[in-house]
């Protein structure tokens, strides 16, 4: 496990992006995780989608740095 990336868990429903969302602390810094798989809005992911959105991300910041905004956006 990455001590240097911790997920919070805070799943939410971000209307502007029109997908759901979580936060997480990088190396201190707080991103923003935009999950662009096609969801419903009035169904929280269950934890089985949810750790693959974790797994994801990890992958992801394995060969990108994070954008001076802190958000990173995932897809399926």
């Amino acid at each position: 496990m990455n001590q240097q990336l911790i997920f919070n868990d805070d799943f939410s429903f971000c209307v502007e992006q029109r997908c759901w969302c979580f936060s997480a602390q990088l190396e201190g810094a707080k991103i923003w995780l935009f999950c662009s798989r096609e969801t419903d809005r009035r169904s929280e992911p269950d934890d089985e989608c949810k750790l693959d959105y974790e797994w994801q991300a990890e992958e992801w910041l394995s060969q990108h740095d994070v954008a001076d905004d802190g958000k990173i956006y995932l897809s399926n």
